[in-house]
C-alpha cells in the first residue's frame, strides 16, 4: 500500500447503497451554469468526456451553487501560473441562473456519513473511469444525481451538482441569462486571485525586423 496511489476504487459488485446520505435539491434553490451562447442550459451529455457522465441512453447535466464556481470549473484547465487566464476562454459564453422543475434527490458526497463508501478523491481523481463508475452506481440506486465538491475552487461554500437524465436537451425553464462582465472579473480577482487578460489581435501586434 502507498499513499502515492488513489485510495478510491470503483464500487464493488453488489455494494449496497442503503444508508448513503442524500441531499434534497429543491426547486427554490438557485443554481448556475456556464454555457455557450445559443445553447440550451439543460443538456444531458453522454460523451464520457466529463467526470460523472453516464453512457447513452442516459446523460449528465452539470451545475454549480454559485456563479464563480461555475466559471472556475470552466477556467480551471486553462489557468496559468500566478492565477492568470486568457479572457478568450469565456468568449461566446454566458452564465444562467437556473432552478430544477421539481425536487431532485441527490447522493450527498460532502458529508462524513459518505466516508463509508467514498473519499474526497471522487471530485479530483483522473482519468474519469472511477467517478463514472460511481455515477452509474448512484444512478442504478435511484439517486437523481450527485452533490460533490468542484475540482477547481477551494471554497467550502460552493458545491457542484451532476444531474442524471435521458441524454439530450430538456424543455425545462431556461432561467435567467447573466453576461460575463466587468463585475465578474473584479470578483474573480478579489475573491479568487484570478486575473483575466485580453490577448491582442494579430493586427494589433508589431513585429520587429529580423536582425539577421
Amino acid at each position: 500500500m502507498t499513499r502515492q496511489r488513489p485510495s478510491l476504487r470503483p464500487p464493488a459488485r453488489g455494494l449496497s447503497a442503503a444508508g448513503f446520505p442524500g441531499y434534497r435539491l429543491q426547486p427554490t434553490r438557485r443554481m448556475w451554469r456556464l454555457l455557450r451562447d445559443g445553447h440550451g442550459p439543460w443538456w444531458f451529455g453522454s460523451s464520457l468526456d466529463n467526470r460523472f457522465d453516464l453512457p447513452a441512453p442516459n446523460g449528465t447535466c452539470y451545475l454549480a451553487s454559485d456563479d464563480l464556481g461555475a466559471v472556475l470549473e470552466h477556467l480551471g484547465p486553462g489557468l496559468l501560473p500566478g492565477g492568470f487566464a486568457p479572457s478568450g476562454l469565456l468568449t461566446g459564453r454566458h452564465l444562467r441562473r437556473l432552478t430544477v422543475p421539481k425536487l431532485q434527490r441527490l447522493a450527498n458526497t460532502l458529508v462524513e456519513k459518505a466516508d463509508r463508501w467514498i473519499t474526497a478523491e471522487l471530485s479530483t481523481i483522473t482519468p474519469y473511469a472511477t467517478p463514472q463508475a460511481w455515477a452509474q452506481w448512484f444512478h442504478t440506486n435511484s439517486f437523481k444525481g450527485i452533490r460533490y465538491a468542484p475540482r477547481h475552487t477551494n471554497s467550502r461554500r460552493t458545491f457542484a451538482v451532476a444531474l442524471f437524465g435521458r441524454t439530450g436537451e430538456r424543455s425545462w425553464t431556461k432561467g435567467q441569462p447573466v453576461e460575463l462582465g466587468k463585475d465578474l472579473r473584479q470578483r474573480l480577482h478579489k475573491h479568487c486571485g484570478i486575473t483575466l487578460f485580453d490577448t491582442p489581435a494579430k493586427d494589433e501586434l508589431h513585429f520587429a525586423d529580423d536582425p539577421g
